[in-house]
């Protein structure tokens, strides 16, 4: 990919801006002493060029997150609980072998401990018998997980928690500043993630509100997750309604609400999906037993946690079946009890409760949306931690002038890469979101995201055609997709920002029809 070449390019010139060699090292030069943050952020993002993009799962206490984050890696990782449980950060990365690996506040690292010891450096309870709890920065969790090889992922401590030292780690991890005055703010606030999944369980609170806008001012990069749905969204008397279908009006409604906040709002049933992945051979044999129940008769017992126990299901004994609801949930057993008589086995399960729960959907979007793009977004967002550090020189009233002339050649360097076509069509995608761009037909806007790569990367999606589209099929359609951009570009009748931004799509398209005809040819 040229993009990421262009950008370590303009990396490694700032850096040649700012340094001068010593020996086989380069080193800051003396008359740049206050750029050295400038110089530090620059070094972290060459180091990253080729890293995972990075997604921390934030949101307000005991909204699900360390459930949500369980139920995408498959397996109960992350302690859960009734309680405010999370306490440290703990960052998910990409290894062939389990370990933990422990940072704390004073740079000390500390490696190669068993995923047995993360209780100890991770749960409010392990204060009392672990006082270096309190010492901890974030914890490293290496995890054999294909996801994370292309998106690592971070759980946070509940922010607004009454536990004043566990939300100041996930301010202070994500950047975050001043959140109580993010509606004043305007902007981004610094981030060590590159994007954000806000979970929430209920309607978004103001809280809710300023966090997110704390943390981006644009919605490309922050997705939420609408969890917890098994209560509230799911009726065992009209049990064939799902609580992603019955919660769906809510979504819509406040996708609307929050599109100047959020890429999307997805409703997820994560409990019983990591509920599944501990359940033993004793429990899922009952759960056989509760399977040949009646469904009229099984849904009736669901009608709440007493019931169900006290419910004598033939086979099944009290405290298995409380065990389960404390697992599952009514609406996972139910899902399980559906499987079984669907002739899923035990060992599918997992996958047929990945589908049922809208966690399949969220992977999807992570993948597509931010993994598509991933480098772009983790470029601007490296850009914007450089570009606040110059900002801070630039404006201090004790720059002198070579510092500001500077501040100046790194600021064009900066410039150069946002007129990079791939950063280009990032912006784009972040001002169609924002609603700065709209076209008057429905099915432009459509197009416009999909050539854009929002379905995918490969011409033949771009196109809207099959991946296994023939060549000559996609050359006749790169012609008409051609031709109609064309038009866009140049009508009058549109505003300035959609005719810009048509050109754009035009300037895209072009290359891919030349590339197309190139290899029509072979």
């Amino acid at each position: 990919m040229r993009f990421d070449k262009d950008i370590g390019q303009i990396y490694r010139r700032m850096h040649s801006l700012l340094t001068i060699r010593n020996g086989k090292a380069r080193e800051l030069k003396r008359e740049y002493e206050e750029f050295r943050p400038v110089l530090s952020e620059i070094e972290i993002a060459i180091s990253q060029l080729s890293a995972p993009m990075r997604v921390a799962v934030a949101g307000y206490m005991k909204a699900g997150k360390s459930t949500l984050m369980n139920a995408i890696l498959g397996k109960k990782i992350v302690l859960t609980g009734s309680l405010i449980t999370t306490y440290t950060p703990t960052w998910f990365r990409y290894s062939d072998e389990e370990s933990l690996e422990i940072v704390f506040e004073d740079g000390r690292r500390v490696g190669g401990l068993r995923l047995d010891d993360l209780a100890r450096w991770t749960a409010i309870e392990s204060r009392g018998i672990n006082p270096e709890i309190d010492q901890v920065s974030y914890v490293i969790l290496n995890y054999p997980n294909e996801m994370l090889k292309q998106i690592e992922l971070i759980d946070t401590p509940g922010l607004f928690s009454p536990e004043e030292k566990d939300s100041e780690r996930t301010i202070r991890l994500l950047g975050l500043g001043d959140i109580s005055n993010a509606n004043q703010l305007g902007q981004s606030q610094v981030s060590l993630a590159d994007a954000i999944v806000y979970v929430f369980s209920s309607n978004f609170k103001v809280s809710d509100m300023c966090a997110v806008k704390a943390f981006t001012s644009t919605p490309i990069n922050a997705i939420a997750a609408f969890t917890k749905l098994e209560q509230s969204f799911w009726n065992p008397l009209s049990h064939q309604i799902s609580p992603l279908e019955a919660i769906a009006p809510i979504v819509r409604r406040n996708e609307e609400t929050l599109k100047d906040e959020l890429y999307c709002i997805i409703p997820v049933v994560a409990k019983m999906v990591e509920g599944f992945s501990v359940i033993n051979d004793m429990e899922w044999s009952q759960l056989l037993s509760i399977a040949d129940v009646p469904t009229d008769q099984l849904v009736k017992s669901l009608m709440s946690p007493k019931r169900f126990e006290e419910t004598p299901f033939e086979g099944t004994t009290q405290a298995v079946r409380l065990r389960l609801y404390e697992l599952l949930d009514r609406y996972g057993i139910y899902c399980v009890a559906q499987g079984i008589r669907g002739a899923i086995s035990r060992q599918d399960m997992p996958d047929y409760l990945y589908s049922m729960s809208g966690v399949d959907i969220l992977v999807d979007r992570l993948r597509d949306h931010f993994g598509l793009r991933s480098f772009i977004i983790k470029t601007e967002s490296a850009f914007s931690r450089i570009e606040r550090q110059i900002q801070k020189i630039k404006y201090d009233s004790a720059c002198c002038a070579a510092a500001k002339k500077m501040c100046v050649q790194l600021e064009q360097e900066l410039e150069n890469g946002r007129n990079l076509r791939d950063y280009r069509e990032l912006t784009l995608l972040r001002h169609f979101y924002e609603g700065k761009i709209r076209f008057p037909e429905g099915k432009d806007n459509e197009e416009f995201l999909r050539l854009l790569g929002e379905q995918g990367n490969g011409a033949a999606r771009k196109l809207g055609l099959d991946s296994g589209a023939a060549m000559d099929e996609m050359y006749r359609r790169v012609i008409t997709v051609h031709e109609h951009w064309g038009i866009l570009a140049n009508d009058p009748t549109l505003g300035r920002a959609e005719c810009s931004a048509a050109q754009a799509v035009l300037d895209s398209v072009n290359d891919m029809r030349y590339h197309i005809e190139m290899l029509s040819q072979f």
